[in-house]
């Protein structure tokens, strides 16, 4: 076989896949081919440079300026992608365009318990009830190409995964209304719990909204104690090992100055070797004589610790436990974890794949929680007298954190928080989800207007081009007439989607002014605006002002009713 053969051949194996970047409502904005090698960082990179960047420039044609909202991002490792664009040359770029990463639901359970209070689209303002997995289901649909695009050649295989994008975002268009309208009620009926959510915080004493938030606060602090010890117990341990070795040091300075002074020369002279022994320890004596001041300096102390004190007592034994309590502190971070995501199991509303998935991370998980059990076995029968022993027949067994009598030696009693226990999680869970589903209403409302608008706009633009280049080439007006009636199909469809949304139950009438076509943003409307300083009518409901403290405040106290203070 000749080499440019050989060579063609392999080439059509250069494509292991494909990096697609959607919107929320499963639209295909960007797509690229993964080139020898699975999913890298830079595919992401990549797509959200050509994406801000085209924003970029787009509004600074317009004179828009710098957004005012965030543009979230999901992505299942966003806590990583995260890290390295703020170390790439897209940090700019970013910042500019307010990128906020987040994990989305399935992925984000599988993560540690650290990563879902910084990343997890339950407790990110703005985000409404997206899900965030919308390409895995986008993948779910497109792998039926694997069978005819794997042995093709790149334009073929392009042309393949063209069409099927073609394809696909139109069905996508024809699905946009009932999008809006399954979200508007899942929403609605969230919304419809506000009273249950108000009844249960009564009962479990919670006084206002603000506690989930200080909660979330707490155990953020909490876990990332676990992960390190507490600087001050690292400093007490080093000032008492520093004592003691101060202390072992005096006792050989004052052994070689006896020997030194009492020495009697012989037949073989040591005068050389005593004094050089005695000048050693003097000199290693005058360093840590200066390490003991430096520690004592740090921690304030006003008088040296003497082996009667009650802190050097304290430090001599957290000495001898530092392995065991290094170890406790591992395994109570996998055991929370794991009660935390068992409990999320048992909650009713949890779909069949999310309980999957969540089953599969336990299991991977359980692993490092058996090598981590024995390592604290290790440590705890190590020490005088033994501390308890746990199996991992013991930690299947258990499902909640009351169960576990291990962490009463913890340095923390994590039983003893208000936010560990099953029930006031519950209620924090649903909370939370209220707060999202009415960040969801306000962004359907966004939604529904610019949908309608679209409609209007899209056959008054089409109608007019095609009537424009009619006498001109009249195979083009003819095309875009075949494309408008392509997609006006649904419009029907759409109209009475989304005026169906009037008749939910719970639907509020003051909310009907957003089922109106609103005027389309111009470049010259949006100078005019810039200079009166008058907001549009696009500014209305936009999420970007979601981001205000202020606002925030409001929506939770609109949500909950007053739920603490009215009876």
């Amino acid at each position: 076989m000749k080499e440019t053969s050989i060579s063609r051949s392999s080439a059509k194996f250069f494509e292991n896949g494909w990096f697609v970047l959607l919107c929320r409502h499963m639209l295909l904005l960007l797509a690229c081919d993964m080139i020898q090698s699975g999913e890298l960082a830079q595919y992401p990179l990549a797509l959200l440079h050509i994406f801000m960047a085209a924003e970029k420039e787009e509004r600074d044609i317009r004179q828009e300026g710098r957004p005012q909202g965030q543009l979230a991002v999901v992505y299942d490792i966003a806590c990583k992608t995260s890290k390295t664009v703020r170390r790439s040359p897209l940090n700019s770029l970013a910042q500019w365009s307010r990128f906020l990463p987040a994990v989305g639901a399935m992925h984000g359970y599988a993560h540690e318990r650290s990563c879902q209070l910084l990343f997890l689209m339950l407790y990110i303002v703005g985000v409404g009830l997206e899900d965030g997995e919308g390409c895995e289901r986008y993948f779910n649909v497109s792998n039926a190409l694997a069978a005819i695009t794997r042995h093709q050649s790149s334009f073929h295989r392009r042309q393949a995964i063209s069409e099927f994008a073609y394809f696909n975002d139109l069905q996508t268009y024809s699905s946009l209304s009932r999008f809006i309208y399954g979200n508007y009620k899942q929403a609605l009926g969230i919304i419809s719990t506000k009273n249950t959510v108000r009844n249960s915080m009564r009962e479990a004493g919670i006084a206002s909204p603000q506690v989930f938030y200080d909660w979330l606060v707490e155990e953020g602090e909490y876990l990332q104690r676990l992960y390190q010890t507490p600087p001050k117990e690292t400093l007490e341990m080093e000032y008492y090992l520093k004592l003691e070795a101060l202390k072992s040091c005096q006792e050989r300075l004052a052994k070689a100055r006896a020997a030194w002074l009492g020495y009697q020369p012989g037949l073989r002279d040591r005068t050389n070797a005593l004094e050089t022994k005695h000048r050693n320890e003097s000199e290693n004596e005058r360093k840590l004589l200066a390490d003991v001041q430096a520690f004592e300096a740090r921690l304030e102390l006003r008088k040296r610790w003497t082996e009667s004190c009650d802190e050097y007592k304290l430090a001599k034994t957290m000495v001898k436990e530092a392995s065991y309590h290094k170890a406790l502190d591992k395994l109570e971070a996998l055991l929370v974890s794991r009660c935390f995501e068992m409990a999320r199991l048992n909650v009713a509303g949890t779909g069949y794949k999310l309980r999957k998935h969540i089953a599969n991370a336990l299991k991977t998980r359980s692993k490092s929680i058996q090598s981590a059990i024995a390592s604290y076995n290790e440590a705890a029968t190590a020490l005088f007298p033994p501390r308890q022993t746990i199996t991992w027949e013991e930690v299947l067994e258990f499902s909640f954190l009351g169960e576990f009598d291990i962490l009463r030696n913890a340095r923390d009693d994590v039983r003893t928080r208000q936010w560990a226990t099953f029930r006031n999680r519950l209620i924090m869970q649903q909370f939370f989800r209220l707060i999202r589903a009415k960040e969801e209403i306000d962004r359907l409302h966004v939604e529904i207007r610019r949908l309608l608008t679209y409609i209007c706009e899209e056959e008054r633009i089409l109608s007019a081009k095609a009537a424009e280049v009619e006498g001109v080439n009249p195979a083009l007006a003819l095309q875009i007439r075949e494309y408008w009636c392509e997609r006006s199909r649904f419009n029907d469809l759409h109209c009475r989607r989304l005026f169906a949304i009037k008749r939910l139950r719970g639907f509020n009438i003051a909310h009907a002014k957003y089922f109106t076509a609103g005027t389309p943003v111009t470049a010259q409307d949006t100078l005019v605006e810039s200079a009166d300083n008058d907001p549009g009518p696009w500014d209305e409901g936009e999420d970007g002002d979601e981001d205000d403290e202020e606002i925030l405040i409001d929506r939770v106290a609109t949500v909950m009713d007053l739920a603490v203070n009215d009876d």
